[in-house]
């Protein structure tokens, strides 16, 4: 009986100490992290100019005052399509500026330029510089070549 008595102490012991909580809460789990957005992969741009002479000395014999020009982009054009610059400067006269289109966007694979006014007798520089339109993107190719209108 003794021992009857010391075995009912320890369970109501037993059960009067332990607890359903009251600590401290579990740490909420950590939300998944957000997926990074997927980087746009530029194709390399590749494009030919109708009246770039190619060769060792690349010169074009302009036809007058006034020439047109037409850019063809060969490669698949980026999502965003493509921004072109032409630019001809005057290497006879310090390397002014005598035409700029400006920054033209374009997402066709054909564009058409006229290049005006062209000194005569000077020799000029012709820069095409034809650019992804995508943000951040280093996809950029620049063609040069020389013009003169004898």
């Amino acid at each position: 009986m003794k021992y009857a008595r010391i075995l009912f102490i320890c369970i109501l012991f037993a059960f009067t100490s332990c607890s359903k909580g009251g600590g401290s809460s579990p740490t909420p789990p950590t939300p998944p992290t957000p997926p990074t957005p997927p980087t746009l992969s530029d194709p390399a741009i590749v494009f030919a100019v109708d009246i770039d002479p190619g060769g060792a000395t690349p010169i074009f014999k302009a036809l007058g005052p006034s020439q047109p020009m037409v850019v063809n982009i060969s490669s698949a054009l980026p999502t965003n399509g493509v921004i072109i610059k032409v630019t001809v400067t005057n290497d006879n006269n310090n390397n002014q500026t005598v035409y700029t289109s400006g920054d033209v966007p374009s997402s066709k694979s054909s564009n058409s330029f006229t290049i005006n006014p062209i000194p005569k007798g000077a020799l000029c520089t012709t820069t095409i510089l034809v650019k992804s339109a995508n943000p951040n993107s280093t996809n950029i190719v620049e063609r040069k070549f020389g013009l003169y209108l004898f």
